[in-house]
């Protein structure tokens, strides 16, 4: 691979958002951080001597400004300075606020500083510092975008201004890290063949002795996991928990065990799944790494629902709240955590009302993520529990909303189940004719997909209900 280029894969923002090349120096660096003695200095005619003449010219002075010993040019050192100066106080404050908005607007000030001073070689460390931690506050307000900008951002820093492989390679770990979380977190793939694998092969994450890379393929197998086969995704996961073990490394440790919980649970082995996700809170919490508190509750509660009695489904939503009471103000937590309370209040609790609720909620939050598949799932939870409430139009608009992001997304599966939702909701609501023509429409479909267990199941109900529903057309 060329390390002179960026991944082609790695989804880099549009020409708007593209960085300055190398020898651009910032606009508005100084604006707000030398005084205006400094920067607002004019050199009109005044200023100047004339410089028409050979002897003007060629004088003590050269044709430079009459006051030229007076007035300062910044240098690369000033713009350092300045530089330093400003990510320092702009991230003061962002760790001063909870306002959402605020937090936004120091976000997008960060990275346009980072944008500006992305061409200073010394400031490389420091800017890496300060944009790596935006991570937390991008994801407390649900701005994945603004850190996604950033980690772009870091990458061009490190790619255009470090010259040794080693040290880029010390820094590109923590950037492929985030960019291997960040495609998770959206639900993006990470093809094995990517840009990303290649580059980090090449800085030597799989060389033995790397053990400082052990976190950075627990993030990439994470994000890839669910497309592996159930033998390759068990391989990669115990080779990794035995390197991890081997070097005392726990994260890595604890990140591995969520990612095969996530693998069991795509793969209905619930019990496993909340093994796995058991152990991976047990590590998460022996080791303080809070910010994955709920990712191991998410993921425990997920396969609880489908196994565990309800008193202890609500044991575990309690000691979530105890360890993390600050979630509502936690646009990603709270996502999961009213995702799981309305499959909750629905299935266990038939409480249609509040699992409607939970439902919004949850969908509100990931609208504010841009998270369109898992806005798509709170849609359907939200439909079917308007459904159960006789509020059929409402529900029928939830649907129509869902259904048109799983075709977008082409989402054959999902979309058969949204048509049989929309044929259920439609019977209910006395239109049973436009009930079967949903259901038909969501056989048809069917017809299109690779048949697995659990589409067959899908079709196996939709054939019930359609002749229950001609059934019942025919007896009026």
């Amino acid at each position: 691979m060329n390390n002179n280029e960026p991944p082609e894969d790695f989804d880099l923002p549009e020409s708007e958002n593209k960085l300055p090349q190398n020898d651009d120096e910032p606009q508005n660096l100084f604006s707000d951080s030398l005084s205006d003695s400094e920067t607002d200095q004019s050199f009109d005619e005044d200023n100047y001597r004339d410089v028409g003449s050979v002897e003007n010219f060629t004088g003590d002075i050269g044709g430079l400004p009459m006051d030229w010993q007076d007035n300062h040019i910044p240098n690369e050192n000033d713009f350092n300075n300045a530089g330093a100066r400003l990510l320092r106080e702009l991230n003061e404050k962002l760790n001063s606020t909870d306002d959402a908005d605020k937090t936004a607007q120091l976000l997008e000030a960060i990275n346009e500083t980072i944008r500006a001073t992305q061409w200073l070689p010394s400031l490389v460390p420091q800017v890496l510092e300060v944009g790596l931690a935006l991570r937390s506050p991008a994801l407390k307000i649900g701005r994945i975008d603004l850190w996604q900008d950033t980690i772009y951002l870091l990458f061009h820093s490190i790619l255009d201004q470090l010259k040794s492989d080693k040290e880029r390679g010390e820094y590109f770990r923590l950037i492929f890290m985030n960019i291997a979380d960040l495609k998770a977190n959206m639900g993006q793939k990470i093809p094995e063949r990517s840009a990303i694998n290649e580059l980090a092969r090449e800085y030597g994450m799989y060389e033995s002795g790397q053990g400082r890379w052990l976190l950075v393929r627990a993030a990439l197998l994470n994000a890839v996991i669910l497309d592996y086969s159930p033998e390759k995704a068990e391989y990669a996961a115990n080779n990794l928990i035995h390197l991890a073990r081997r070097s005392n490394d726990h994260m890595t440790e604890m990140r591995v065990y969520l990612a095969k919980s996530r693998r069991y649970l795509q793969d209905h082995r619930n019990r496993e799944a909340f093994s796995m996700s058991q152990q991976a809170l047990a590590v998460a919490t022996h080791i303080e790494a809070d910010r994955f508190y709920s990712d191991c509750f998410a993921s425990m509660l997920a396969s609880a629902l489908m196994i565990l009695p309800t008193s202890y489904i609500e044991d575990i939503f309690d000691y979530w709240l105890k360890l993390r009471p600050f979630l509502h103000d936690n646009v990603y937590e709270k996502a999961m955590f009213f995702a799981l309370q309305g499959k909750y209040l629905y299935d266990r609790k038939t409480d249609f009302n509040l699992a409607a609720q939970a439902f919004k909620n949850a969908y509100e939050a990931e609208m504010l993520q841009s998270k369109a598949l898992a806005q798509a799932k709170n849609l359907l939870g939200w439909g079917m529990s308007l459904t159960k409430m006789g509020e059929y139009e409402t529900a029928h608009e939830s649907y129509r909303q869902a259904l048109t992001i799983y075709k977008s997304a082409d989402e054959g599966e999902m979309e058969v189940w949204i048509l049989y939702a929309l044929g259920w909701n439609a019977k209910l609501s006395g239109r049973i004719e436009i009930g079967i023509r949903y259901l038909e429409n969501g056989l048809e479909r069917s017809l299109d997909l690779l048949m697995t267990p659990s589409l067959e199941a899908t079709c196996k109900s939709i054939k019930e209900d359609l002749a229950a529903y001609r059934s019942s057309l025919d007896e009026e």
